[in-house]
């Protein structure tokens, strides 16, 4: 289905585009922050080797709804970005086709530009003769020249 057929113009999808993007730009600032807040999952590479746990039984339940919340908000972010991104990709290629108009005119305007003939190639240049005196002038008198 085209936004052309539904006369959609494209002032109306520059709203939407500006709008759009505006949302990627803020999801991906929360998106990042919400990341960056969450406690990693791990203790790293030296709990591994000696074996050790900060965490115990009575401790584990301790703090999850403020990580479970952070999980969540998370998970809806990354998935509103995600979706957000996607409709963006599908509008561009109906917004330049609004915005190009009737491209078989366009593309046979362009083909016409194009085809142009061979460029004229330039004679080579004759060769001059020497100008020819008539005769000797006379002292203080000027030679006269004929092409």
């Amino acid at each position: 289905m085209s936004f052309a057929l539904l006369n959609v113009s494209p002032t109306f999808l520059n709203v939407i585009e500006i709008i759009m993007l505006v949302l990627i730009v803020v999801a991906a600032a929360v998106l990042t922050i919400a990341v960056l807040l969450q406690k990693s999952k791990g203790q790293g590479m030296s709990s591994a080797i000696s074996g050790t746990s900060s965490e115990t039984y009575y401790g584990k339940g301790k703090g999850g709804s403020r990580e479970k919340k952070l999980n969540k908000l998370t998970m809806v972010l990354a998935i509103f970005f995600a979706v957000v991104v996607l409709a963006f990709c599908i509008i561009q290629p109906f917004k330049a086709r609004l915005d190009l108009g009737n491209t078989e005119d366009l593309i046979t305007a362009t083909a016409a530009d194009t085809t142009t003939a061979a460029p004229e190639t330039t004679k080579a240049p004759t060769a001059t003769t020497a100008p020819t005196t008539t005769a000797a002038p006379a002292q203080g008198e000027t030679p006269t020249t004929t092409a």
